[in-house]
């Protein structure tokens, strides 16, 4: 039987290998749209601009633009790229796919605006830690004590319900991260 989504969510099995952000309401979200950078394959530091440019056309602030910059760019360094999927219909805000190291950031992200692209690529840098914490070679994950907070522990008793308690931990600290993007980049030394 098909574990019953929340929300519009999908759990870390229901995606298969990767790890992915359920597509949940959130509160006092960005009005302005990201979905000019759909398509956008962002995997080298020559495509950064042109993703700021258009976040920058969005409406981003320097805050925003700052925290966008800071961690497309950690991910590249890392070897992991950022892929703006024009594809509808996952049900959820982004994935990240050890097999590839590739976070993808899908349209219902983007429609909500900055404020959940960014929140959303935290939380899949998050899992692409957990997934280099593990070890390479491996689809493995495990805590790298970024924190868990009381907002993370919630999402996850809402929307994973039935899963392991180590999924459970995981997505947990992946969705802590959201709440507060500049200690998650502090916390990953970005």
């Amino acid at each position: 039987m098909p574990k019953q989504k929340k929300q519009g969510g999908t759990s870390s099995q229901q995606a298969g290998s990767a790890w992915s952000t359920p597509a949940v309401a959130a509160a006092a979200l960005g009005s302005n749209t990201f979905i000019a950078a759909k398509s956008m394959e962002v995997n080298s530091m020559d495509k950064v601009p042109e993703l700021l440019d258009v976040a920058e056309d969005c409406g981003a602030d320097y805050e925003q633009l700052t925290q966008l910059e800071a961690m497309i760019s950690h991910n590249i360094h890392r070897g992991v790229g950022v892929y703006f999927s024009p594809e509808y219909g996952t049900q959820c805000y982004g994935m990240y796919d050890p097999g590839d190291n590739l976070i993808t950031i899908f349209p219902e992200a983007l429609d909500e605006g900055l404020e959940m692209t960014i929140a959303t690529i935290a939380h899949e840098t998050v899992h692409s830690h957990q997934d280099a914490a593990a070890g390479i070679h491996n689809s493995d994950m495990t805590l790298i004590n970024n924190g868990i907070n009381v907002e993370g522990i919630l999402n996850v008793i809402n929307l994973y319900e039935g899963e392991s308690m180590e999924v459970m931990l995981l997505e947990a600290e992946a969705w802590s991260a959201e709440e507060d993007i500049a200690q998650t980049l502090n916390n990953l030394d970005v």
